[in-house]
């Protein structure tokens, strides 16, 4: 909403992952991550966090954004 402070916060993934930046953010009270994820618009990608695998279940769950149809995780087709 417009006036809302809009916050960035980054940090490690889970311990031993070095390299990974992991970013959240929130605009006032609104984690957009979250919402991204369960509006199907983003995946969580569990090899950093587990934090917004049940947004991705809600998403799935609704065929909602990328749950409408067939695709191929991003971290599937980078291994290709």
């Amino acid at each position: 909403s417009r006036g809302a402070a809009v916050t960035v916060a980054f940090g490690a993934g889970k311990a031993g992952q070095v390299q990974a930046s992991i970013g959240r953010l929130h605009v006032g009270d609104v984690n957009l991550n979250a919402m991204m994820v369960r509006n199907g618009w983003a995946l969580a990608y569990r090899r950093y966090s587990t934090d917004y695998v049940d947004a991705e279940g809600i998403a799935e769950k609704a065929k909602a954004g990328l749950w409408r149809g067939e695709f191929e995780k991003p971290w599937v087709w980078r291994r290709k």
